[in-house]
């Protein structure tokens, strides 16, 4: 991992790595290596992404290295990861006018051999959005992060498939925490979702539509509402293996919360949560994901 994104010839210590969100070296211990795909979700891994997946599980193609509090951000769906592409209409209110044009830079992103991808914000209002943090540089805030571009030092990147799958999760846990909010909160947070989703919405090398039915599903969205011009057709039979691993992965690290929503807010009432409790949930979020020696830890060495 430390070796594909961070050279030992490149690196000034071995107490710092490089971190492609912030542009620039970090403390190793202020650092998490991050599954993109979970390993907790092995089993359903060759079904989803073929026979050669789970070789991927520990592999650097499966993990990217992150500040702590970025990557606690990607794993609750505060901000995603996509494809840095322009893909906002010239003009707002004629979006159709160069909507082929748009498509074209996505698909020449595809077809190119580094792919170059961007932070954006999905939960803008998300209390850990707004608050300050500690990420040095101008970043006060994660809202800050929005569309930035990831920096790497050489061309290694993620395999494209598995910023997709992470993509989706952090989308799939974002859709399922509007049900705490009012009516008005949500239908925002509902835009910012499917405007995400132009990035990675369309059926082609990552995304089947079975995949992207089981998404559609587990979100409460037809297939046609997350991409209106390339998305397929919304009657297609969504893909077992992927929306229970979706799910899983979902309800693994925010199970807690999500029970709590189902239970308490039935109505999509204003409702608020400890930040606590969250807090000690994410204790025992993941443990060892993002492991990637075998020990459980997490840890970069």
């Amino acid at each position: 991992m430390l070796n594909a994104y961070c050279p030992k010839s490149l690196r000034p210590s071995r107490d710092s790595v490089w971190e492609p969100v912030l542009h620039k070296w970090v403390e190793t211990p202020l650092c998490k290596a991050a599954h993109l795909y979970p390993w907790s979700q092995l089993h359903s891994m060759d079904l989803i992404f073929g026979s050669e997946g789970p070789r991927d599980i520990f592999s650097p193609k499966n993990g990217l290295i992150l500040h702590t509090k970025i990557e606690w951000a990607l794993d609750h769906g505060v901000i995603a990861i996509v494809p840095d592409v322009d893909l906002d209409p010239k003009n707002p209110d004629f979006p159709l006018e160069d909507q082929e044009e748009r498509e074209e830079r996505l698909r020449n992103w595809e077809n190119g051999n580094v792919k170059d991808y961007k932070v954006i914000v999905v939960d803008k209002d998300h209390e850990r959005a707004k608050e300050l943090q500690n990420l040095g540089g101008d970043f006060i805030t994660l809202n800050d992060l929005h569309g930035r571009k990831l920096e790497f030092l050489n061309g290694f990147r993620p395999r494209a498939r598995y910023i997709w799958w992470q993509f989706y999760s952090s989308i799939t846990k974002a859709s399922w925490k509007m049900k705490a909010l009012g009516q008005e909160d949500r239908d925002l947070m509902q835009k910012e979702i499917l405007k995400a989703t132009r990035f990675w919405g369309s059926p082609g090398p990552y995304v089947t539509e079975g995949i992207l039915s089981s998404f559609a599903k587990t979100i409460g969205h037809s297939v046609e509402s997350l991409h209106d011009s390339m998305a397929g057709k919304g009657d297609t039979e969504a893909d077992d293996a992927a929306l229970a691993a979706l799910t899983a992965q979902a309800t693994e690290g925010d199970y807690k919360l999500i029970k709590l929503l189902e239970t308490s807010n039935p109505d999509g009432e204003d409702f608020e949560y400890s930040e606590g409790e969250e807090e000690e949930e994410d204790e025992l979020h993941y443990k060892g994901d993002s492991d990637y020696d075998g020990d459980g830890d997490g840890d970069l060495n």
